[in-house]
């Protein structure tokens, strides 16, 4: 029987009001092969609230160093062939482990095995499910017979968006390893850079059911919509830049993911001088003028950005104009 030992890492900065109720989730699991590794860099009484735990859970402190850091570290000390990641404010339903070991008994080939995974606030669920339009495409042609799961290459539809929730990841520790874990420059979108990284060369496998929470904060990273937008899309435009510039990218998807990134950087070039950051606006123009050199409008938007405060109206003005935007539209992608 497929039963291996599943390290779950949990790093935790100034998690006090979640921490136990995250650790509760993990210890309620059916599948009982678990270790718990907290990685923790607080500075408030997280420590003090998971002593009741005792031995039920491995306790390391670590100065902060940001959340890939954490789940590095965690990493080294896992003990398990499989780990799983566990943020110190989201939630676990019960048979979430259990049924991603099931499911890697039918494919043990997956590197790594995945849900869907809801949204929720202190007010309740806010969105009972996390899967984006672009991956239910890739779901139905993925899918396994009639079952809910999904089993295949996905790094196409990763650039596209990160379609993998953290907090409902099973991953094999050897291969996570060999790609080096978590680019610990990354502040957001850690995740999906090693992600991409591993899926040039594996395949992950779905199961078609919510078996995580994700917990929405009012204020910080992952707070008011449009900031988690503008945040994570920016960082999805760096990790895609990593990529190209390191030669990562498959070559029968390079043009596609050129194209991509090119749009992309039009777009959030806009969106940063249309709120008024100028030198972010430049660096995104710029970005996207290695994959599109000639596109006038660009080189048009890089100019205005360098005038004065009164003459940005004008562009603002040229861009409501535009209905079309640049040449190279998402349909175009596909």
């Amino acid at each position: 029987m497929f039963e291996p030992l599943v390290s779950v890492i949990i790093p935790t900065y100034n998690s006090q009001d979640y921490i136990r109720e995250a650790v509760d989730t993990v210890l309620k699991q059916t599948y009982a092969n678990l270790e718990i590794i907290i990685v923790d860099s607080s500075t408030d009484d997280t420590k003090q609230a998971l002593e009741r735990y005792g031995e039920k859970v491995r306790y390391f402190y670590q100065e902060p160093k940001g959340v890939s850091a954490a789940r590095n570290f965690g990493l080294r000390q896992a003990r398990g062939s499989l780990v799983a990641f566990q943020d110190a404010d989201d939630r676990w339903l019960p048979g979430r482990i259990e049924a991603q070991i099931l499911a890697l008994r039918h494919f043990p080939d997956a590197a790594l095995v995945f849900s869907d995974y809801a949204m929720f606030d202190h007010s309740g669920v806010i969105l009972p499910s996390a899967c984006w339009p672009h991956f239910k495409i890739w779901l139905e042609e993925h899918r396994v017979t009639e079952g809910d799961l999904a089993y295949g290459q996905l790094y196409w539809e990763l650039m596209l968006g990160n379609c993998i929730g953290t907090c409902a990841v099973l991953a094999a520790k050897d291969v996570l390893e060999e790609f080096g874990g978590f680019d610990e420059t990354f502040k957001t979108c850690e995740d999906l850079d090693l992600w991409l990284r591993v899926s040039t060369k594996h395949s992950f496998l779905y199961i078609d059911k919510v078996l995580a929470e994700y917990r929405v904060h009012s204020s910080g990273l992952s707070g008011a919509q449009d900031t988690r937008d503008m945040t994570w899309a920016l960082d999805r435009a760096r990790v895609r830049e990593k990529h190209l510039r390191a030669d990562l990218v498959p070559q029968d998807l390079r043009s596609r993911v050129e194209r991509l990134q090119g749009k992309d950087c039009w777009e959030l070039g806009i969106a940063c001088l249309d709120r008024g950051d100028r030198p972010l606006a430049r660096t995104l123009f710029s970005m996207g003028l290695r994959y599109r050199p000639f596109d006038i409008l660009t080189w048009l938007y890089i100019g205005f950005s360098l005038l004065p405060n009164s003459f940005i109206a004008i562009g603002k003005r040229m861009k409501r104009g535009i209905h079309q935007g640049p040449a190279w539209s998402s349909e175009k992608l596909k």
